[in-house]
């Protein structure tokens, strides 16, 4: 599902991944552990196509994600650390217009939209604005689901948990 072959990162003279390589295969779970500046941030963001590796591979579900970047995507659901929201939106409709992005529309949107309030108990919240809810990821969460199912997700702790 998740093929990771010699993954390199440098900014500048700075190695900030060195080498990585692993595979993770349907229904496995795989974390990253070690200290502040270890390249687990870095290694998540290659992985999930948001910034390029310096070398390496990484394959998702089949496809490159440097070279077939859109179908590899699709298969991941991630949160990174700070995640952008829409301050404006509600919750709904934040959940809502991620779906749409994802290409969902009508009952496929709706289904999945419910699903994710579903998994994050956000039933009480829906309609909301998000810049009510300070340090809640909830909805940064919830916005991993909001789409067609995908087979990965990756979040990010909350600095704010320790």
């Amino acid at each position: 599902m998740i093929k990771v072959e010699n993954l390199i990162k440098t900014f500048g003279p700075k190695r900030a991944v060195d080498g990585v390589s692993f595979a993770v295969e349907r229904g496995e779970v795989l974390g990253f552990l070690g200290p502040n500046g270890a390249g687990k941030s870095t290694s998540m963001r290659m992985i999930t196509g948001f910034i390029p590796p310096t070398s390496g591979t990484v394959t998702v579900g089949g496809f490159d994600m440097l070279e077939n970047p859109i179908p590899a995507k699709r298969l991941i659901g991630y949160l990174p650390e700070n995640a952008p929201a829409y301050t404006d939106m509600t919750v709904g409709g934040f959940l809502n217009f991620t779906a749409e992005l994802r290409g969902l529309r009508g009952e496929d949107r709706k289904k999945a939209v419910n699903r994710a309030v579903e998994m994050c108990f956000l039933d009480a919240v829906l309609h909301q604005s998000i810049d009510t809810r300070p340090g809640d990821s909830g909805v940064g969460r919830a916005d991993g689901w909001a789409g067609p199912k995908p087979e990965i997700r990756g979040a990010e702790p909350d600095p704010a948990d320790g």
